[in-house]
């Protein structure tokens, strides 16, 4: 089979299935989608809940019960920062996790 003859080939099998291939594509770019517009949502409501602003103390507590003290220092519009005291260190988590998460808010102590 000759480059010529195999282009054609191709060609020809690409424009017979034209309609799967797109539609192929535009369901991976819709999950896609789906997931940047959820964790923008997400964001949006941890950033704008009066619960939780920049630079508060709270406790992490994940769902094998680790807790872990910790202070807010960004809540970015897809994720959010945290600063571990136990370890000084930087954790960042996807919006989207915030709500597999137990935080709990310190209160000044009077």
């Amino acid at each position: 089979m000759t480059p010529a003859e195999l282009a054609a080939a191709i060609s020809l099998v690409i424009s017979n299935h034209v309609g799967i291939i797109s539609l192929f594509f535009a369901l991976i770019i819709a999950g896609i989608w789906k997931e940047s517009i959820s964790s923008i949502i997400d964001g949006i409501q941890f950033r704008f809940s009066k619960a939780f602003p920049d630079e508060d103390c709270t406790i992490i507590m994940s769902l094998n019960g680790e807790e872990t003290k910790a202070r807010i220092v960004r809540i970015g519009i897809i994720t959010s920062s945290f600063y571990l005291y136990k370890n000084n260190s930087k954790l960042t988590i996807p919006n989207g996790k915030l709500k597999d998460l137990y935080i709990q808010k310190l209160l000044p102590k009077e």
